[in-house]
């Protein structure tokens, strides 16, 4: 998600959150941040951590990977060996490589079990705020992304990618847009259905400045017309209806 973002934010010092991280391994992506320079990551989900012993033994695998090729991982985004060994100079490697908690501080790397609407951070407290794959399963995103503008601070960054297509593709042979002919607007098939415009105003509703918009999936005109939209979608303009998965890249006033 990082490395692939036009809008890169500067990490140096920076406390990250992963909103909606899920409880396997979620500290991976939080780790990486670290090695890369941030200060603090913390992880968010309503779920327990699954094998939380593997997930530090995870964590102390990407270290190595990290320092011994870390082109392989981030690309052109790799600092010296010298700067990453010092971003993770107070990790216990050892420790984690035993599946040891205590390896690495809760002010370094932590995880929440709590509601992302509800999140125990001070305002303006985060620099960088990210998600994947998790906007689209929440029923009231409004509040969410009004926590979201509650924590992160002036001038900070927000990265969300965003899966706007119909879930059950992933395990049949299902339109991307199925579950869009069904009565509108609201969950339906374990998702909201909000579109790529839905999105984009109810950031900015909360004082975000979007900055770009990938769209990571597009449906073709082709596909979109074998299916039969219920009134409410049919209205929508071709940018909301070709957009399946977008990345947003945010920055907050």
């Amino acid at each position: 998600m990082y490395a692939r973002t036009k809008d890169r934010p500067a990490l140096n010092g920076a406390t990250v959150i992963d909103v909606g991280c899920g409880g396997t391994n979620p500290g991976a992506f939080l780790f990486l941040l670290l090695i890369l320079g941030a200060k603090r990551g913390i992880g968010i989900d309503l779920d327990e951590v699954r094998h939380p012993h593997m997930a530090l033994r995870a964590l102390a695998d990407l270290a190595a990977a990290m320092l011994l090729d870390p082109t392989a991982i981030v690309g052109d985004l790799a600092p010296s060996l010298h700067s990453m060994m010092d971003n993770i100079a107070d990790i216990d490697f050892g420790k984690l490589t035993r599946g040891d908690r205590t390896g690495i501080s809760e002010d370094r790397l932590a995880y929440w079990q709590q509601s992302a609407s509800s999140i125990a951070l001070d305002d303006s407290e985060a620099d960088l705020v990210f998600s994947n794959a998790f906007f689209e399963h929440v029923p009231a995103p409004d509040e969410v992304i009004g926590e979201m503008a509650r924590i992160t601070k002036p001038g900070g960054t927000g990265v969300h990618v965003i899966d706007l297509t119909d879930h059950r593709r992933y395990n049949s042979d299902c339109h991307p847009l199925q579950f869009l002919a069904e009565p509108g607007p609201g969950m339906a098939r374990g998702t909201n259905r909000m579109r790529h415009s839905h999105f984009v105003a109810a950031f900015e509703a909360h004082g975000f400045v979007i900055k770009s918009t990938e769209v990571l999936l597009r449906v073709d005109a082709e596909q979109r017309r074998q299916v039969n939209f219920s009134p409410f979608y049919a209205s929508l303009g071709d940018e909301d209806l070709e957009a399946g998965i977008i990345r947003l890249t945010m920055r907050r006033r």
